[in-house]
């Protein structure tokens, strides 16, 4: 999850951030540094919400496993 995180977020930060730039009429030699640093910022924050998102399902998974399986190793049921 993590992975496909940072591919969308930095991707779509460097097509933003050339956009930008030639829609202002900057230079390639002004845009594409700015797009790379955002592909590259983007892909990390990415990566790193991915990974909190990842851990946050498979904590939910992991909770609720071992409850019901504390449900079906109570006697009596």
């Amino acid at each position: 999850m993590h992975r496909q995180f940072a591919g969308i977020l930095g991707s779509i930060a460097f097509t933003i951030t050339v956009m930008r730039g030639w829609a202002v009429g900057g230079d390639a030699t002004n845009v594409l540094p700015r797009a790379v640093a955002s592909l590259i910022l983007f892909a990390v924050l990415g990566a790193v919400a991915g990974r909190i998102g990842l851990w946050m399902v498979e904590e939910g998974v992991a909770a609720r496993f071992k409850d019901q399986m504390a449900a079906t190793k109570k006697p009596g049921k």
